[in-house]
């Protein structure tokens, strides 16, 4: 389970995220020190952090020996388990920096235009308005801040900023056309309803930009042979 929920968070299809026999390259040494965590905590942070390096990671398939049953294993079942699911989680926030940052500046600029500037004009054209200049705003704060500090996307700077724009202007006409179809049912503030589709819609992002706009090709999870 661990396993697929690292595959839908971070995009590395690994079969054990919990082995402890890892070779680790010196040059990485540096930031291998610095990680955070004990135990089987830190065997996660090491692979989250390795995806935010943009590390290729090799697995080779080896025997699992247990002795004496498994009886010297120290591993709680819920205890250690929810220590990973947590580390999981907190490494999603850490990626999804960018995106509640800019979020802040995309909600802030929609209700001051929504709501102060534009508001003598009728309900889709304000609320289209709004939509669009404040999704320019946190658009170029997203790209920057995703380019460089989540992805770590060192490729050519037009082949991401095109997939990225266009994904964002996906993502702002469904948020318009939600916002708007949802406002005429639902008797809220449209900022608030805002908020709430923004959410759902910047996991879809995430999940989007992860696998599509800033993907890598030399990234992908390789296994040598068996016996190799």
């Amino acid at each position: 389970m661990t396993s697929r929920i690292f595959q839908l968070l971070y995009n590395y299809n690994l079969n054990d995220t919990q082995t402890g026999l890892r070779g680790i390259p010196t040059s990485e040494l540096t930031w291998i020190v610095e990680t955070n965590g004990e135990r089987y905590d830190y065997e996660i942070n090491m692979l989250i952090n390795a995806r935010h390096y943009n590390l290729a990671i090799l697995t080779i398939p080896i025997k699992t020996l247990y002795f004496d049953n498994n009886s010297g294993s120290h591993y709680s079942t819920v205890k250690d388990s929810a220590r990973i699911f947590l580390c999981l989680i907190s490494g999603l926030i850490q990626y999804s920096g960018a995106t509640i940052v800019s979020g802040f500046f995309d909600i802030l600029s929609f209700f001051m235009l929504n709501s102060v500037v534009f508001t003598n004009l009728s309900a889709p054209v304000r609320i289209f308005a709004s939509t669009v200049i404040a999704r320019m705003i946190s658009s170029i704060l997203n790209y920057s801040m995703n380019r460089r500090l989540i992805f770590a996307d060192t490729g050519k700077l037009a082949g991401s900023a095109v997939r990225y724009y266009i994904l964002a202007i996906f993502l702002m006409m469904t948020s318009y056309s939600l916002v708007y179809a949802v406002s005429r049912f639902w008797g809220v503030n449209e900022t608030i309803i805002k908020l709430i589709i923004d959410i759902a819609l910047g996991l879809v992002s995430y999940q989007v930009q992860l696998r599509w706009v800033f993907r890598k090709k030399d990234n992908i999870n390789s296994s040598f042979p068996p016996g190799a």
